[in-house]
């Protein structure tokens, strides 16, 4: 038998290339002196094909920034029809980040990522 067909329909799969952003603007006070607000943060994420085989390797990869810099040090993990896939990577001082999934089922799946930023 040759490999299975795995159709990988996802949010980041529709299109090669498709991007998914997320963001958000956050206020923290953390003394009645002071108020620090975390600034609105993109994270994107891409993926190399959007057909694949059983054992085939998908490369995710994407930015977390914001509008005035990059995130370095992030924890980005990658999750599969809301399950954590145990993919994770730091962003580098670009707030680029990559991962390789292995095909092991077939099926359509939706894919997201999710960033931990700290300071």
């Amino acid at each position: 038998m040759g490999k299975l067909k795995v159709l990988a329909l996802l949010l980041a799969i529709l299109i090669a290339s498709a991007v998914i952003t997320a963001w958000a603007v956050t206020t923290f006070i953390i003394s009645p002196h002071r108020i620090v607000t975390v600034e609105e943060y993109i994270l994107t994420l891409n993926v190399n094909a959007t057909n694949c085989v059983v054992g085939d390797a998908l490369k995710f990869n994407g930015t977390l920034t914001s509008p005035s810099f990059a995130y370095e040090g992030a924890t980005v993990k990658l999750y599969r029809n809301n399950t954590y896939t145990g993919l994770s990577d730091l962003t580098d001082e670009t707030g680029y980040y990559e991962m390789l999934y292995l095909t092991t089922t077939i099926g359509a799946f939706d894919f997201y990522a999710n960033a931990t930023i700290t300071s």
